[in-house]
């Protein structure tokens, strides 16, 4: 059985082809991306039925599920997010003073071998999705606001399991759609990646100038 695409894999460039591809107007497009991100109500007082129809039957709409949780004294909390497949990464909300933070994974397993990290030693089983690295910050995200509605928006670091620039494209488009205001709402100032490969081109990357802080950390 072939999986639908996710709905959380899309820009709103893309969500815009795709209402075009519908026959629809632009009018209802920030309240579709809105309520997809944010509120579903939206969806009832402002898209059409049929088209909530056609396209929850064309895409995904399923995040990936929290399997376990481990909360510490110091206040992070982490968890093991279930994938649609069956596997299963760690992603980590971090205390800080102002705001938190969400650790998101990359990759299920490392090909990195670091001796010093648990996950090398399990080695590479595959890549995350742009939609699987969204869809951790998502559910992570829901689960703090039901602990603490007022949070402001946590930030992101890409430092969980994996190396993120051996999945340089996937991770580019989920920064792209969390920086997003309408969708994942993290501003850029509030996104870092740290890697650990000693020498790079930042070109080869895909990354420019004001994307970036230099390493081991980089600032989108």
């Amino acid at each position: 059985m072939t999986m639908t695409i996710s709905a959380f894999s899309f820009s709103t460039q893309d969500w815009l082809n795709i209402f075009r591809s519908e026959g629809e107007s632009d009018y209802a497009l920030p309240y579709w991306i809105e309520g997809l991100y944010k509120n579903r109500e939206l969806w009832k007082k402002h898209i059409k039925p049929t088209l909530i129809d056609s396209l929850v039957t064309r895409f995904n709409f399923e995040l990936p599920q929290i399997s376990d949780t481990h909360s510490s004294s110091d206040g992070t909390i982490k968890f093991q997010i279930k994938m649609q497949d069956g596997l299963e990464v760690e992603t980590v909300l971090i205390p800080f003073h102002k705001r938190m933070t969400i650790c998101l994974s990359t990759q299920v397993g490392c090909a990195m071998n670091c001796s010093f990290c648990y996950t090398g030693t399990q080695g590479l089983k595959r890549n995350l999705t742009a939609n699987e690295i969204v869809g951790q910050y998502l559910v992570v995200k829901s689960y703090l606001r039901a602990i603490s509605p007022l949070a402001p928006n946590p930030s992101v670091v890409f430092m969980g399991q994996g190396e993120p620039l051996h999945n340089v494209d996937a991770v580019l488009k989920a920064t792209a759609i969390l920086n997003d205001p309408h969708m994942g709402d993290v501003g850029k100032r509030q996104m870092t990646l740290y890697c650990w490969l000693s020498s790079w081109d930042a070109e080869s990357f895909g990354l420019s100038e004001n994307q970036f802080c230099p390493l081991p950390s980089l600032s989108f």
